[in-house]
């Protein structure tokens, strides 16, 4: 997060960052972004930064860096319906049983809570793929 702040609270010329690190987030967000929300959010929002400024566009199209953040947004799309269609499968095994079984009910509600959270996380990372396309866009 210190990074993001950091990008978003100084001007920067382009210059002055480096091809490396620049690929280095590239690398980062292709070969992790179904492994860590939260670290392909994050530079997500750097690059979102970088996207406001024209001269940076044209790196950001050598690294094919759109179709990324849109094979993003697809993936996240799957686990969420992944996810809907497990949630619903439990419920409905529960509603079904004749007894109401207390660690089904458990397991279940432990299931909604890690549902809710993923979803909290994929908010705030389809919204900084949705930042980053408007400000690529503009």
């Amino acid at each position: 997060m210190c990074i993001v702040h950091l990008f978003t609270s100084y001007s920067f010329t382009l210059s002055e960052i480096t091809d490396t690190a620049l690929n280095a987030i590239f690398r980062t967000i292709r070969e992790d972004y179904k492994k860590s929300m939260e670290l392909v959010t994050n530079l997500l929002g750097i690059l979102a930064s970088f996207a406001k400024y024209r001269d940076f566009h044209k790196t950001l199209i050598t690294n094919k860096i759109c179709s990324l953040v849109m094979k993003i947004i697809d993936f996240e799309l799957d686990r969420h319906k992944t996810w809907f269609e497990t949630l619903k499968e439990k419920k409905e095994a529960i509603d079904s049983a004749s007894s109401l079984n207390p660690k089904a009910q458990h397991e279940f509600q432990k299931l909604k809570l890690k549902f809710t959270e993923l979803i909290r996380k994929q908010d705030s990372l389809l919204a900084g793929d949705l930042q980053f396309i408007y400000f690529r866009l503009r």
